[in-house]
């Protein structure tokens, strides 16, 4: 099943009337969502491509990218944590004028991090959203050193200084020592939570080596000497085995 077929099954099961909704065709043909999803597609951008007019959700007239961000938010708020697709259904059952699946997949993408990135970029435009968008950052960053390479074990540096990069939450430390391991363990125990050793580049020169570090990612410093790195950064640092 390719999306030109989709798109002509949909245009024979309408017919001479309106286009049925989505879970009518999906009775009908006995289809899945699958059958459009897999090439990236809303069920809304389906309607359209077959030349019929999407409908809008509930009776409230037609709803912009903002306002779907907005009461998107509002379930974030209500569960303290990202929703998943059940629970949206859920709500779209208790609120007739809630978004429906189709709505949230057409103004915010069907993906998880799609999702993320809209309500983030909104929050950051808008202001007013402190609690949301940190969410937002640290889901993206949980998810993002996921899958990250492994961390250098501890043998690979034993009795040689070194620069290292911590990870705690959706920061990162870039900091040396003479002895690294006693460092990193004196950390663990001081840092207010779990962290990990993402990467340690042995030197004879650890004063020179973090300082090009430092001054390499002075525009994401935190403070001190914690950054906000992205996934491209940590890639970057993690290929320096020797300086």
């Amino acid at each position: 099943m390719n999306q030109l077929k989709v798109i002509e099954l949909l245009k024979r099961v309408a017919g001479n009337g309106p286009p049925p909704g989505r879970l009518r065709f999906c009775r009908i043909t006995g289809l899945s969502s699958w059958a459009w999803e897999q090439f990236g597609l809303t069920w809304n951008q389906v309607v359209d491509q077959a030349g019929f007019t999407p409908k809008q959700f509930g009776n409230t007239g037609t709803f912009d990218r903002d306002e779907v961000v907005r009461r998107f938010i509002g379930v974030v708020r209500e569960l303290e944590r990202w929703p998943v697709k059940r629970e949206l259904h859920g709500k779209r059952r208790q609120d007739p004028t809630f978004p429906s699946s189709a709505t949230i997949d057409r103004h915010l993408g069907c993906r998880k991090r799609q999702r993320l990135e809209a309500v983030l970029e909104y929050c950051m435009r808008t202001g007013g959203c402190d609690d949301v968008a940190t969410m937002c950052r640290e889901t993206i960053e949980h998810e993002d050193s996921r899958s990250m390479p492994a961390p250098v074990g501890a043998e690979a540096w034993e009795g040689a200084g070194g620069v290292y990069l911590l990870q705690c939450g959706g920061r990162y430390k870039i900091g040396k020592s003479d002895v690294p391991d006693q460092r990193i363990t004196v950390l663990k125990r001081q840092l207010p939570k779990k962290a990990r050793l993402v990467h340690l580049i042995r030197t004879d020169d650890p004063d020179g080596v973090e300082r090009y570090w430092h001054e390499r990612f002075k525009a994401k410093l935190i403070k001190n000497e914690w950054f906000r790195l992205d996934r491209d950064d940590v890639t970057a640092f993690q290929r320096c085995q020797m300086m």
